[in-house]
């Protein structure tokens, strides 16, 4: 296949590729005991992989920040998501199973990460503590399901904007009581992105499209706009890499 992700030894670990489009394992290493460069072929092996996986890291939350710092000189700090604040860690989310009625998890959708900001994260770390059993996380190549479109799909992704809405988001996915959606109406957050970019390191171009912030195609009527966001979410689901790493980055 051309394209294939391939094995790759960097100077403090190496990398094994968990698909041929996304996803490597870290072998070697301690994700806190990298030093500047070790830091900066973290960062190199983030943008070839798009998703890396590390075992049996057991990574604190300040060694968890400090990897992330290696990627930006911000960290988020959700708006709306149960976090780590009240132990002196806000930039830190829970991510927990909701047994309600009608959802069972508040990420069991496909998304990329806090869309309805102007200005999104570029990577987040995941560490699983308790995986549920039955569980799995599915990571998926939005480069490689762009490059694998036709082309008149490529055109057409390339001229539209999509609207993204975090209050939106919670009421299309119950996102449970009436007091976590008075804070997220509270704090909505809403913005328009194209729906295809550029990379920010490699340049190459991307759907931004999921299924979660994006309320519409902007313009479109929304039979229309939901149609052809569920063209492309059946499309990226065939470039995606399954694991329940103890770490991951993506």
């Amino acid at each position: 296949m051309s394209n294939a992700l391939e094995t790759h030894d960097y100077s403090q670990f190496r990398v094994v590729p968990r698909t041929p489009v996304i996803g490597g394992w870290i072998e070697g290493c301690h994700l806190s005991e990298l030093n500047e460069q070790g830091m900066a072929e973290l960062r190199e092996a983030l943008w070839t992989y798009g998703a890396l996986f590390a075992r049996k890291q057991n990574l604190s939350f300040d060694q968890m920040k400090q990897v992330a710092l290696g990627f930006g000189d911000r960290l988020e700090e959700h708006t709306f998501a149960p976090t780590m604040a009240a132990q002196g860690h806000p930039e830190v989310m829970h991510i927990r199973r909701r047994n309600t009625a009608d959802t069972t998890s508040t990420t069991d959708v496909w998304h990329h990460d806090v869309t309805a900001r102007k200005h999104p994260n570029i990577m987040s770390v995941l560490q699983a503590s308790e995986v549920p059993f039955g569980a799995d996380t599915l990571w998926s190549s939005m480069t490689a399901a762009y490059r694998w479109l036709p082309e008149e799909l490529k055109r057409f992704y390339a001229s539209v904007e999509v609207e993204h809405d975090s209050l939106y988001l919670a009421m299309r996915h119950n996102f449970g009581t009436p007091e976590i959606l008075d804070r997220i109406a509270a704090n909505r957050e809403n913005a328009i992105h194209p729906a295809v970019i550029a990379h920010h390191v490699t340049g190459e171009p991307c759907l931004f499209v999921g299924n979660a912030y994006v309320q519409r195609i902007k313009g479109y009527p929304t039979d229309a706009s939901e149609a052809l966001i569920k063209t492309v979410a059946r499309r990226f689901r065939g470039k995606s890499s399954s694991s329940s790493p103890n770490a991951g980055m993506a």
